[in-house]
């Protein structure tokens, strides 16, 4: 959780210094009393855990430890395309639904930032650049991207590795 106590602690101290630069009688910032995930109550696990047959116990677990509720979205979307269930590559156990979750529900604009950023991919040895045809597959298809434009997003998260492993001196 450093990410999200530290972006929690910058957003209250912004939120503060701003109400009060303004003279304002409201409240402080209220981000350390809203949780950052949903918790699942035992029934919810249950039906989540009865959904999730196709899926090794390990993923489930990391899925739901990962996303909380989240996971049931994921759930929700590799039940309706077993594609997505597929990983990334064979050197990750991220799911191409995770992709699609980054993209869709965590704001992450290119294929470079969930790579990145969203799920640790670019940091591996193989920096998930065999998975090409897939991740242009996916964007094509869930995220309504053209081929061109799927395509243009692999090719610049490629520049990108090359500029990190220039960067790290590899």
């Amino acid at each position: 959780g450093g990410k999200y106590t530290t972006a929690r602690l910058m957003a209250e101290q912004t939120i503060d210094d701003v109400i009060s630069s303004l003279g304002s009688s409201a409240g402080g910032c209220q981000t350390a009393q809203q949780a950052l995930m949903q918790r699942l109550g035992p029934q919810e696990l249950d039906s989540i855990r009865a959904s999730a047959y196709f899926l090794e116990v390990e993923t489930l677990n990391r899925l739901l430890r990962t996303y909380g509720q989240g996971a049931s979205l994921l759930l929700t979307w590799m039940e309706s395309d077993r594609d997505l269930a597929k990983p990334l590559c064979g050197h990750h156990p991220f799911l191409l639904a995770e992709v699609v979750y980054a993209m869709k529900c965590e704001m992450a604009c290119t294929l470079t930032d969930v790579l990145m950023r969203r799920l640790p991919v670019a940091w591996s040895p193989c920096h998930g650049l065999e998975s090409a045809a897939l991740l242009v597959d996916v964007l094509e298809r869930f995220l309504d991207l053209s081929h061109e434009k799927a395509a243009q997003q692999f090719d610049d998260y490629k520049k990108d590795i090359a500029r990190l492993k220039g960067s790290l001196g590899r």
